[in-house]
């Protein structure tokens, strides 16, 4: 995925800050019943942030 990205972004002529250096994959679904959208659809971010913490951290590493 992130040799798909930056392969895109190169070609997009994006410079190197803002090419992505890592990513990050969550499986869970972020669903109104597990209270992580709305019922709009839209994304609760900061429920989403505390939950993955540790990854989001990780990434920044």
């Amino acid at each position: 995925v992130l040799t798909a990205c930056k392969a895109k972004c190169k070609e997009s002529k994006l410079l190197d800050f803002e090419t992505p250096q890592r990513i990050g994959l969550i499986s869970d679904l972020w669903t109104p019943e597990n209270d992580m959208l709305t019922a709009a659809m839209k994304l609760k971010r900061p429920l989403i942030a505390e939950k993955h913490k540790e990854e989001i951290q990780k990434l920044y590493a």
